[in-house]
């Protein structure tokens, strides 16, 4: 939703009149086809995309489809946050030795968390449960 309103901010004015915009995701899915990512890329935005070990939501919807991701990926690596341990990975937005070489061992959980901060219903207090289903290890783990 953000590479999108990004986008749109810089197409609607006049594409360079805020030369300062800079976008940050995290987790993001791919949302766009290559030319959208191109032109992204034209409008001067300054985008950053934040990514997490092993998290599943980058990898969709697959490459296969059409659907690539704007540059630029800064990758954590290690499941638990370590401050400083981090890739800046090239500018393509699809680098094969960041958060892509690990398409086929995904992880919910790893989705959930970021720099750190626990998303979602694990981060904060609710009654009952809150299950995630982690798909490398294939076990319900309590997130309350």
């Amino acid at each position: 939703m953000g590479s999108i309103c990004a986008y749109e901010i810089a197409r609607q004015t006049n594409r360079y009149a805020f030369p300062g915009i800079t976008l940050f995701t995290f987790g993001s899915p791919r949302v766009a086809n290559l030319f959208f990512n191109q032109e992204l890329g034209d409008m001067a935005v300054n985008s950053w995309r934040i990514t997490h070990a092993r998290d599943i939501v980058p990898h969709v919807p697959f490459q296969s489809l059409g659907f690539y991701h704007h540059s630029r990926e800064v990758w954590f690596p290690d499941k638990q946050y370590v401050p400083g341990n981090y890739n800046i990975c090239d500018g393509s937005g699809e680098d094969p030795v960041c958060q892509d070489s690990l398409w086929f061992a995904t992880s919910v959980e790893d989705h959930l968390n970021y720099i750190g901060v626990q998303l979602g219903r694990g981060g904060c207090i609710f009654p009952g449960p809150g299950p995630v289903v982690d798909s490398w290890n294939v076990e319900a783990v309590d997130k309350r």
